[in-house]
């Protein structure tokens, strides 16, 4: 069988909507570890680059290792670092008893986010949206009470509950898909080093802005604590041959009683120190997140010194353009209240 290819595609673009077009064709086109590398690029130039696009198989990196990768170009790119550093050393993963990986507090199966009529495709579109996070920094308290990243999830528990509302279904039991990083030592090794833990929007006499993200805080830090990340070392589905565990694994995956939540989020902020400084070149960061089927939305953040960028990946066959960018101006709102509820307060 020949090697798999892993040249960088170069595309020239006279204008924003033949960049935008090949960025779809991009992202829409299939992944085959069988005959591709589980990293692929596609680079625009002209009028309307550069744009540099990278896709990482999920089964073979997750955004810290993304987040490794492009440090690692852009230093090449500056003449900082040779373009094989050397060997891919794979992430050491932190481990839990076997008893542990039950829910925390036995939180309820999480509500289904809106969408419109229709079937789910394997496509994904998406919005960005940008704001200043500086207000916001400076009105967050100690981290013993909840981090930057605590707040940005609880917004996207606040929009979904909204978004959920307005459209007539119920907003209770929202819940998010949220990875964490169970590397042993943070930004190490190139791979898959997280897991997944689910946190949802509680009921509280409490119902300030404070009081929610530290709620939040504390069902992330109490599901990392009980091991709800963790997964069996040998899951009885891994013993059969391939060509059943396959189908067999997708069909168990699938379950429509599975909770994969309301929707997935997640927001990189860690760039191990010295990468930082290549990134400030880059001027936009846009990440399309993964979509499982039974999630018509994920909401990927990356954050870079005073500067965040959320980006709203949506199933077309399941939201449109038109939704995910209300679900972007609601993002934005809540926003500009929490930096006058936050400065206000600090």
């Amino acid at each position: 069988m020949a090697e798999p290819a892993d040249q960088v595609e170069t595309i020239p673009a006279s204008s924003e909507a033949v960049a935008a077009g090949a960025l779809q064709a991009f992202v829409d086109s299939e992944f085959d570890l069988r005959a591709q590398v589980p990293v692929r690029q596609l680079l625009i130039t002209g009028d309307a680059g550069p744009v540099l696009a990278t896709r990482f198989h999920h089964a073979a990196a997750d955004g810290a290792s993304a987040a490794m990768w492009l440090a690692h170009q852009l230093r090449v790119a500056c003449g900082e670092d040779e373009p094989a550093p050397g060997p891919v050393l794979e992430p050491r993963l932190r481990t839990e008893p076997r008893q542990a990986g039950r829910r925390p507090g036995g939180s309820p199966r999480s509500a289904r986010l809106w969408h419109r009529d229709g079937r789910p495709t394997r496509a994904r579109r998406w919005h960005s949206i940008e704001f200043s996070n500086t207000d916001l920094h400076r009105g967050l308290p100690e981290r013993s009470e909840f981090t930057y990243n605590d707040l940005l999830t609880t917004i996207a528990l606040d929009i979904l509950a909204d978004w959920n509302r307005r459209h007539g279904v119920s907003d209770r039991n929202v819940g998010l898909w949220l990875p964490i990083d169970i590397r042993q030592a943070k930004l190490s090794g190139f791979g898959n080093g997280t897991s997944r833990i689910r946190i949802h929007a509680q009921d509280s006499a409490d119902a300030s802005l404070r009081g929610r993200c530290r709620q939040v805080h504390e069902q992330i830090s109490g599901s990392i604590r009980s091991g709800e990340w963790a997964v069996p070392d040998n899951h009885p589905l891994t013993r059969l041959p391939l060509r059943l565990m396959v189908p067999v694994l997708g069909a168990y995956l699938s379950r429509p009683w599975a909770d994969f939540g309301t929707a997935t989020f997640s927001n990189m902020d860690r760039w191990g120190g010295e990468p930082r400084e290549f990134f400030d070149r880059v001027d936009r960061i846009e990440s399309v997140g993964p979509l499982h089927q039974h999630q018509p939305l994920s909401i990927t953040g990356v954050t870079h010194r005073d500067r965040t960028w959320l980006t709203f990946t949506y199933d077309p066959g399941l939201l449109r353009s038109f939704d995910a960018e209300e679900l972007g101006a609601m993002y934005l709102d809540r926003i500009s209240l929490a930096q006058r509820d936050l400065v206000c307060a600090a």
